[in-house]
């Protein structure tokens, strides 16, 4: 009966652990750009983003940091990305206030 109750438990720490590392955090390596507006951001990271480029999915969830250049009582989000050598578009559906998202 113990036994079982120990081979349950390791099996549940095992479930739990592998859900733990699926949601696991990737730091992503940020290109500086040409006209200095990554200066501030000192690291970005991923789900499910092992290596470049990332395959990103409605339930990837993204963090950053960054310093800001000035206090201020907002914050804008903006979203873009690029599908090989196409400009970059902006993506749909996100809420530009980041202050809401806090």
């Amino acid at each position: 009966m113990a036994g079982s109750m120990v081979l349950s438990a390791l099996c549940v720490f095992a479930f739990v652990l592998a859900a733990s590392a699926e949601d696991a955090l990737s730091v992503i390596k940020v290109d500086p750009c040409k006209d200095g507006s990554t200066n501030n951001v000192k690291e970005v990271r991923m789900t499910h983003c092992g290596s470049l480029p990332c395959v990103v999915k409605l339930a990837d969830k993204p963090r950053f940091d960054f310093v800001a250049e000035r206090n201020s009582n907002v914050m804008r989000l903006k979203v873009q990305g690029q599908i090989g050598s196409l400009k970059p578009e902006n993506f749909p559906g996100f809420k530009s206030d980041a202050c809401s998202q806090m």
